[in-house]
């Protein structure tokens, strides 16, 4: 006799809930790879390491959560990629959109006493 579903119980039809873990691929002690995605063929995952998201092939991940370190041998440092001395700064950024909103807001304020005053 089956026992009536309750309403604490998972659904079966969610889908694929592990990784498909491809060919040649090292894992080594105590990593954990959670989630439904792939973790490309000839992928190094380092010790302790979790991944969370997709691992490209024979690129290796490291950390808590992994981030790929290096793709087919070559190192991903994004740092020396991005131009760091132009950059405009947010909070200036931000500070000039409050700026100009106090600008407006007090032009309204302005606009409606003298309406008042007529």
């Amino acid at each position: 006799m089956r026992r009536p579903r309750r309403q604490a119980d998972p659904p079966q039809d969610q889908g694929k809930r592990h990784p498909t873990i491809e060919n040649n691929v090292m894992i080594a002690c105590g990593a954990k790879v959670l989630g439904p995605f792939t973790v490309g063929e000839g992928a190094r995952i380092a010790a302790n390491a979790v991944v969370l998201s997709e691992v490209p092939p024979e690129a290796t991940a490291v950390g808590v959560p992994a981030r790929v370190v290096r793709v087919a041998g070559e190192k991903v440092d994004y740092a020396t990629q991005v131009d760091q001395i132009h950059v405009t700064d947010p909070v200036q950024k931000e500070l000039q959109a409050i700026s100009s909103r106090l600008e407006w807001l007090e032009k309204m304020l302005d606009d409606s006493a003298k309406e008042k005053n007529l």
